[in-house]
This record gives structure tokens, sequence and C-alpha cells, in this order.
């Protein structure tokens, strides 16, 4: 059997980015991690977590396997400058980052995965504008390694500066798959990506092009772009890009 062959065989494996293992403790991001990890796997998929390694849940274990979070400074200017320093590195000048900063380690854990899958929540706000800025950097990573990047069952907003539009539109731009929670992040992605055409409310739901994770696909409806093999992580919306 050679090597391809032998890779086509493997699960998939996927990095999971939740806001998991953090110094506060919440339940409701836990329970996002712990159910996205239950589907994930029920499709047959490797999971490796992304997390932060701060403090863990009631058990107090840490996971097995895991991959160091991009935690990001709390102060925009602070934000700016290492979303900068990570952009200059993914541009081919390491020297812009000190050889000890953990991006360098990450980078070399995700070579080894075949797709990240950024969790639900409300972190796409700029109330949590240094958790918005990390799903961003890591979607980059993602993407300079040719790797897809899905976004499931996320909020947009309602809080946003211009700085964090943007970042909301890049980050939109470079995944392969969204899923949204709810109606207003539809317009609000609509507005911020209008290039794209290929969008779907609850009841039309499409197939991703992007990611071989989670549910069946619903039936296409007539006249859609014919689906990959692969499908979405369940969600009450979703928005295929690609």
């Amino acid at each position: 059997m050679d090597q391809e062959s032998a890779r086509e065989e493997m699960p998939m494996k996927v990095a999971l980015l939740c806001d998991v293992d953090q110094t506060v403790y919440h339940v409701g991001d836990e329970a996002i991690a712990t159910m996205s990890t239950h589907r994930l796997r029920a499709r047959g998929a490797e999971v490796v977590r992304i997390s932060r390694h701060e403090k863990y849940g009631p058990g107090g274990t840490g996971p097995g396997e895991s991959i160091p979070a991009l935690t990001f400074p709390w102060p925009l200017e602070q934000r700016a400058t290492y979303l900068w320093e990570i952009r200059e590195v993914l541009a081919g000048r390491a020297e812009a980052l000190p050889a000890h900063d953990k991006l360098f380690g990450i980078i070399e854990q995700l070579r080894a995965v075949d797709a990240v899958v950024i969790g639900g929540g409300g972190s796409l706000t700029s109330r949590y504008g240094w958790l918005l800025d990390e799903r961003l950097a890591t979607a980059l990573v993602a993407r300079s390694l040719g790797l897809p990047v899905v976004l499931s069952g996320q909020g947009l907003g309602p809080e946003l500066t211009d700085h964090d539009r943007a970042s909301v539109r890049e980050l939109l731009e470079a995944c392969s798959l969204v899923g949204l929670r709810d109606e207003h992040s539809v317009r609000l992605a609509r507005q911020l990506c209008p290039g794209h055409p290929r969008s779907s409310t609850p009841s039309t739901t499409r197939s991703g092009s992007g990611c071989r994770t989670a549910r069946p696909p619903v039936p296409i409806p007539s006249g859609s772009p014919s689906p990959s093999a692969g499908t979405a992580i369940p969600s009450p919306v979703r928005i295929t890009w690609r």
C-alpha cells in the first residue's frame, strides 16, 4: 500500500478551537467543545483540542493531546501588533517574532491535522476582541498550510468596531464553510461579504465544499452547486463560500 492510499484510509484529524481550559471556567463553552468533539468523533474524525492550558474543568484533567491556543493580549494596540507579527511570519519573515513564541510550535502541530474547526459561541464581537483575533490568526495559519477552516454555530457582533468588522470579514473569507446561529449574524455576514453569492437559510441549506465532518448533508435544492464528498458541522444556519 502506498503512502497516498494509507493516508486516505486514516481518519480525518480535526483541530477544534473553542473557549476551553481557560482561567475562568465557563460551562457553556465547555459544553460546546464537548458536543462538537462528540459529533465529530461520531462521524469518524479524530479530534485534537486547541487549549489555553490555563485551568481545567471540574475534573481538573487536561486533554491528552492538544495544541496551544494563540492567546492574544486584551488591549487593542497590542492585539493589532501581535496579529501583524503573525502575518509577517506567515509571509516568510520569521524574525518578526522571537524564536520562542508559541506560534512556531502551533504551526508545526497544525501541519499534522487535516482541517480546523472553530466551534460556536459569541466570541466574534468587539467585547471579546482578543478572542476574535485569536480565531482570525488561527484561520490564517491554517490557510497558510492549505487546511480548510470551518466556522460553526457562531454569532457575529452585535458590537463591532470598524477594525473588528474588517477582521470578521477576513475570517469569513478564510473559511470554507460558515455556520451562524441567528438571522442577525446571517445579515451581517452578507453585508461584510457581498461577493459570495452562495448563501443559504435554514430552509435551503446547502452542503459545504470544505470539510468532511459532522452529520450527512440534507437534500440539495434544485439548481444548487454540486457538493463535494464533505458535509458541514451542524448549526442553525450555514453559509457556503467555496
